[in-house]
């Protein structure tokens, strides 16, 4: 009875979203079960609150701003037409729609999302695929799927969190997430390509995302090796634009160039990506406690850039003004639904829930292969953070692994796939990917189309539940052998 009720509101909330309920009213109505069910079978312990409170307070306050601050950096770059004169670089310099998606699909919203983290990889890259010419679904579809690269997400703070609580080496669970990311990465690279191009045009394509793959694979598996995970995720981002460009000059034998203009629209962009960049050094050499986390984290330096992305891009004061308020106007629906999640997932630990369904997993045996991937998957899912399913679910599931015999790395670094590529399922991530599309496409409605919503829903959930086919054929064949 006690797991059933644990369950009940991720249940619920799934099959809201899943009848088109709008995402509000879903996070509404789970929330006001959630509570319920505190009030009678899980009660939340004070102390748990004044321990748990300040870091959700936290971490509500980053997602609102970077969900305000990226829809207001988007809505600007669209206005100024930067957007538009990117997506126009990377179709020359692609030199073709399919291989400019696959570039922005497998590189540059990994890139951003890896070195950035946060949803920033669907602020850049979302309003880029609607300039290449994709619809508000298809972009959104393939922003989301862009989260591929999710356990190394913000430099792999994730990593760390799981391999601190999980007593296990962080170089080694960093080693065996490179080893096991595969499958992932190949599963949502070739379901970024169908949902930009088609079923039969993808056919023509296929041999170039297969190299674009490989080469990101490899590449961050040497970096593992060799410098450890933080900068692994963002060395195979750039690999596969890097091989991806390589071979559309070395098929049309033109090489790749960049004039003032391109990179004035770059600016904003290339601001915030050395903002963090020098901050994250300053932060590594100097002890500089708290007030380092502020100055080295993406949502101070989102608000930076939307504030000198007008000199950077040479904007005038009334559009600015303009894409300003546009950007408040769109974004306030969407960051209202975020907070609503973070309070749920920091319900669904303060009360306990969470640590009833990880109990029930490490208690079924060999069942443990099979339900392992998806109560990480519901995880991410849930809480929409790596960071935060990492230390919800490390203890229970290491104490597990150890007692069933299994290599507690390995167990590890499936629960971390798994989880990361579930927030690209999160409903405040799909509701920012699609206000990004329909802002970047023009559309007027303030509110988030719910039909889009479930349509991208679907592709992403297929493509995840493929993903969990695979770690559960890797439980059999690598962790129970």
């Amino acid at each position: 009875m006690t797991l059933l009720l644990a369950a009940l509101p991720i249940v619920v909330v799934a099959v809201l979203l899943s009848v088109k309920v709008p995402t509000l009213r879903a996070v509404l109505i789970t929330l006001a079960l959630t509570v319920a069910l505190s009030l009678i079978w899980f009660p939340i312990r004070m102390s748990d609150v004044a321990n748990l409170g300040p870091a959700l307070g936290e971490t509500i306050l980053i997602v609102v701003v970077i969900v305000i601050g990226g829809t207001s950096l988007a809505e600007l770059l669209t206005a100024t037409g930067a957007q538009a004169r990117i997506a126009e670089w990377l179709q020359q310099s692609a030199h073709n729609q399919a291989r400019a998606i696959l570039v922005v699909g497998l590189g540059v919203a990994p890139f951003a999302e890896t070195i950035i983290g946060w949803g920033l990889g669907l602020v850049v890259s979302v309003p880029l695929l609607i300039r290449i010419g994709l619809s508000v679904r298809q972009s959104a579809a393939i922003g989301l799927l862009g989260i591929l690269l999710g356990p190394w997400g913000s430099l792999a703070p994730a990593v760390l969190i799981m391999a601190q609580l999980g007593e296990v080496p962080f170089h080694t669970l960093g080693m065996w997430i490179a080893v096991l990311a595969l499958p992932g990465i190949a599963i949502m690279g070739a379901t970024i390509l169908v949902v930009g191009v088609g079923w039969r045009a993808a056919k023509s394509q296929l041999g170039e995302a297969a190299v674009a793959i490989l080469t990101m694979w490899l590449v961050i598996l040497g970096v593992s090796w060799v410098l450890g995970p933080p900068l692994a995720g963002v060395s195979g981002a750039v690999a596969a634009i890097a091989a991806l460009l390589l071979m559309g000059r070395l098929k049309h034998k033109q090489p790749i160039t960049m004039d003032r203009t391109v990179l004035r629209s770059l600016s904003p962009y290339i601001f915030l990506a050395a903002g963090l960049l020098v901050s994250a050094v300053v932060v590594r050499f100097l002890d500089l406690g708290k007030f380092g986390e502020v100055l080295s984290g993406p949502a101070l330096w989102l608000v930076v850039t939307v504030f000198a992305a007008p000199r950077l891009l040479g904007a005038e004061r009334r559009l600015v003004a303009t894409a300003r308020r546009e950007g408040w106007r769109r974004a306030f629906p969407v960051a209202l639904t975020t907070m609503l999640f973070v309070v749920f997932g920091g319900l669904l630990s303060l009360n306990g829930m969470s640590d009833v369904l990880a109990d029930a997993v490490a208690g079924l045996g060999a069942g443990f292969a099979v339900a392992t991937p998806l109560i990480s998957s519901l995880a991410g899912y849930v809480t929409g953070s790596n960071s935060a399913s990492a230390a919800m679910l490390a203890p229970g599931l290491t104490d597990a692994a150890t007692g069933l015999g299994y290599d507690p790395a390995q167990v590890l670094a499936v629960v971390l796939i798994a989880a990361s590529s579930a927030v690209m399922m999160s409903p405040p991530r799909l509701a920012l990917a699609v206000s990004l599309a329909q802002s970047s496409s023009g559309t007027d409605d303030l509110g988030v189309d719910a039909a889009a919503t479930s349509q991208v829903m679907k592709t992403v959930v297929a493509a995840n539940a493929v993903l969990l086919l695979a770690l559960v054929g890797i439980f059999f064949t690598v962790i129970m052998t």
